[in-house]
């Protein structure tokens, strides 16, 4: 993947948010080709939108409660809830009215829990951008936090209409957006530092003082077991990330760790392992790089959240994919006792 995409095959923001979030697994292009993929999305689908909104009607009452929104296509059993919910539940009501725009598909528990806490709900799946649009401004909304960023299923076109005074981007996408409407983007100095973030990002950084993440362990997670080496007799790394993010030079690194630890193995475990020739694949990769597939051991589904973590009791140390590392998982893994590296 180089450069812009082309003007005939990539049009729709849609697509082109898939183009942009895509850039972020490439291994071979730098920051600023990344950085331009996304500035080239505000470009095409965000400027003309931006110099066309409408001032907004907000009363400029300091004593007033704020209206804070949240938008997201990920209000469910989802790597975005993991972090949402405790945040959700530590907001002064006395001095925020929260409302949260789900364009939320698969609904489940983790879904009837967040539309309970919200004092206004709004389902947006299936509205216009227009209509959405519409009914951001008819809410009030003082502050709009997209939670999506450019994965499958944001409303970035509806942020590009500069819907809300004040627009943040947090959370859900490791990224700048690249729509000027986005004034600020919530992060920390730890994932965007200070001395080089600036450059590659279309919003104003805001750093969170430690960590941006607010990450909660499930509450029915199993205890850290022992490590498995001590029974096992031998050393097992792994990864639990999803395999988008694994490409040559992450499993050339895994396996350069194998071949220095001769009796070790590797556990991958991802929902993408459910196709045998996918697991065939992964096996040959392994190879190609000089390490004996029958020393890679694979899992690709479990039923419960409790069950996925108590697969952690099977890791000695779990490995870290690069350019596009583990959010979720490293803190899985890291609460489940595992070391990261």
């Amino acid at each position: 993947m180089k450069g812009a995409a082309d003007e005939n095959t990539i049009s729709a923001p849609i697509f082109y948010s898939n183009y942009a979030f895509s850039s972020l697994y490439e291994p071979d292009i730098q920051n600023d080709e990344v950085f331009e993929i996304h500035r080239e999305f505000g470009r095409r689908f965000g400027k003309p939108i931006t110099e066309a909104s409408r001032p907004h009607a907000n009363a400029r009452d300091p004593e007033r409660k704020l209206t804070l929104a949240y938008m997201s296509p990920d209000f469910r059993a989802h790597s975005v809830a993991y972090f949402f919910e405790a945040l959700m539940e530590k907001h002064d009501r006395s001095q925020f009215k929260i409302v949260l725009y789900s364009n939320t598909s698969r609904k489940d528990r983790v879904t009837e829990g967040l539309q309970r806490v919200a004092d206004v709900w709004v389902e947006t799946l299936g509205l216009t951008d227009d209509v959405f649009a519409r009914r951001i401004r008819e809410d009030g909304v003082d502050i709009l936090v997209n939670l999506g960023g450019h994965t499958s299923g944001n409303r970035l076109p509806v942020c590009a209409r500069k819907v809300a005074p004040v627009q943040i981007e947090y959370l859900g996408y490791p990224e700048t957006s690249g729509v000027p409407a986005m004034d600020f983007r919530i992060t920390d100095n730890r994932t965007d530092p200070a001395e080089t973030a600036e450059a590659y990002c279309t919003e104003k950084i805001i750093r969170m003082p430690d960590c941006f993440h607010c990450y909660r362990p499930h509450g029915r997670a199993p205890d850290p077991a022992p490590s498995p080496h001590v029974s096992k007799g031998y050393v097992t790394y792994a990864s639990f990330n999803v395999l988008p993010k694994v490409n040559d030079r992450t499993i050339a690194a895994w396996c350069a760790i194998l071949k220095a630890v001769p009796n070790a193995k590797f556990f991958i475990k991802c929902k993408q392992l459910r196709d045998r020739s996918v697991q065939e694949r992964i096996r040959g990769d392994f190879a190609r790089f000089g390490v004996d597939p029958a020393r890679v051991e694979m899992e690709a589904f479990v039923p419960s959240v409790q069950d996925h973590l108590g697969q952690y009791g099977l890791v000695d140390l779990a490995l870290d994919t690069f350019p596009y590392n583990g959010t979720t998982t490293t803190c899985e893994a890291i609460w489940m006792g595992d070391a990261v590296d």
